[in-house]
C-alpha cells in the first residue's frame, strides 16, 4: 500500500502556475484602481437591459477596453463587446437573444496608462 502513494503523481498546482499566479495579482491590481476611484462603478439590469455606468473620473473619450458577458455555465454564450460610452458615460446592452441564467458582466478598461476592473453578476429571466 506505501509502495502505491509513493508512486502516484500529485499535482497540486498547475503546469503553468506562475503566470497564472502573475495574472491574478494583475486583475487584483486592477480591481483596486477601480475601487480607488472617487466615483462608484455602476451595473444594472433592467428589464431586458443592461446599462453600465462610469464614474465621472474620466473622460470617457478616452477609455479603451471590453465588456464581457461570461456565462460560467457555458463558455460557448460568453459575449464580448468593445467600451463605447455615450457623453455620459454610460453604456446599455439588450439581453434579448441571451439564453436565461447567470452572467458575470466583467469589465475591464484603461485610461490613461491605467489598467481597471470591475465584474457583477446578473441573472437574464
Amino acid at each position: 500500500m506505501v509502495y502505491i502513494s509513493v508512486k502516484q503523481d500529485i499535482n497540486l498546482v498547475h503546469q503553468d502556475y506562475y503566470p497564472k499566479g502573475i495574472a491574478h495579482e494583475e486583475m487584483i491590481q486592477k480591481a483596486r484602481n477601480t475601487y480607488a476611484l472617487d466615483g462608484e462603478m455602476k451595473i444594472a439590469l433592467t428589464g431586458e437591459v443592461v446599462e453600465i455606468t462610469f464614474p465621472n473620473d474620466f473622460s470617457f473619450g478616452e477609455i479603451s477596453g471590453d465588456v464581457v458577458f461570461y456565462r460560467p455555465s457555458s463558455h460557448n454564450d460568453d459575449e464580448v463587446y468593445e467600451i463605447k460610452l455615450t457623453d455620459d458615460g454610460m453604456q446599455s446592452f439588450s439581453t434579448e437573444g441571451m439564453k436565461k441564467g447567470k452572467y458575470i458582466v466583467q469589465v475591464e478598461w484603461i485610461y490613461g496608462d491605467t489598467e481597471y476592473y470591475y465584474e457583477k453578476a446578473i441573472h437574464v429571466y
